[in-house]
């Protein structure tokens, strides 16, 4: 399976999202996120039985306290890079994003320490229709200047860059996505032949990265960083979170039968080039009869409890 497979069908589920929206505003009825989310992971599913899994936890099963939505990890064996995401949605009426910082900015924390803990990138994704006249600074950068506007109707943005959007103008979207990328743009850009796809992501995203800091810190202000400097959990470098494994959370998610804990995420899926389940089944051989395996049940749902509590959270840089 090669990347333009996949890049196609983002670029085409960010038409399809623009769309419901857009109609879901005119009906009046509205549109949940997680409506949004489940029309693009039905969209993989169906076009890439064998590369792609996703598993989707009942009400029951489920208890959302990490921030986040959507756990989904991308790559193939020896090389992995995993986004947990929180989705939101443009306003077609009043063009804003509601709920940036649903519970007083208590999501937004669950999301950055559940990545801490973990090693996960985090990000938002936004959903919108998104107007033919706005003027997003993102569009002005030499690697998205061609991606046709329509795109960022499904797109995402680290969690630094809106933070500090409080007042009704600033979380229009056009203010929002200044800062953003369409997850399109992601899958899209060429890479050559050695390059892995955990990689070429990583690789498209950096390219913006530094342009993006460049414009939204004061140059007074801006530290750029290094191998020795601290990660920013609220925007890490995507090339320091790449995996020879399959992190151990998404592995136990997606192969465990049942758990006798909540399920800290709704959804969490596994894409690769490679067929998903020999990639699953070679995996658990690697792994089924190691300590680290045995304890990790009680492990990840000691760390999910310490995620929680704010009187043992971490310092956000």
């Amino acid at each position: 399976m090669e990347n333009a497979n996949i890049c196609h069908t983002i670029s085409e589920m960010a038409l399809r999202v623009a769309k419901e929206v857009d109609i879901a505003g005119y009906t009046g009825l509205g549109i949940h996120e997680e409506t949004l989310s489940d029309l693009v992971l039905n969209r993989i599913r169906y076009e890439y039985e064998d590369n792609f899994l996703t598993r989707k936890f009942t009400r029951k099963e489920e208890g959302s306290v990490t921030g986040a939505d959507w756990l989904w990890c991308i790559g193939e064996p020896g090389s992995w890079i995993t986004f947990a995401v929180q989705a939101k949605i443009v306003n077609v009426d009043t063009g804003r994003v509601n709920y940036l910082h649903y519970r007083k900015g208590e999501q937004h924390d669950l999301l950055i320490n559940f990545c801490r803990q973990f090693r996960f990138i985090p990000k938002y994704s936004i959903y919108g229709k998104i107007d033919s006249q706005m003027d997003i600074f993102a569009r002005e950068i030499e690697d998205l200047k061609d991606i046709p506007l329509e795109q960022w109707a499904f797109s995402m943005i680290s969690p630094l860059y809106i933070k500090n959007l409080k007042s009704p103008k600033e979380k229009h979207v056009s203010n929002v996505l200044k800062f953003s990328i369409p997850w399109s743009y992601v899958f899209c850009k060429k890479s050559d032949g050695n390059t892995s796809l955990a990689e070429t992501i990583s690789k498209n995203l950096e390219r913006v990265y530094w342009v993006f800091e460049k414009e939204f810190r004061p140059k007074r202000h801006r530290k750029e960083q290094n191998e020795d400097s601290r990660i920013n959990w609220e925007n890490p470098l995507p090339s320091k979170f790449i995996s020879e494994d399959i992190p151990l959370p998404v592995l136990y998610l997606l192969t465990k039968k049942s758990f006798s804990h909540k399920v800290p995420i709704p959804n969490v899926s596994i894409f690769s080039t490679s067929p998903i389940q020999q990639i699953l089944e070679a995996e658990m051989k690697k792994i089924e009869n190691r300590r680290q395996w045995k304890v990790f049940p009680g492990v990840f749902e000691r760390l999910i409890w310490r995620i929680q509590d704010r009187n043992d959270r971490f310092l956000l840089p």
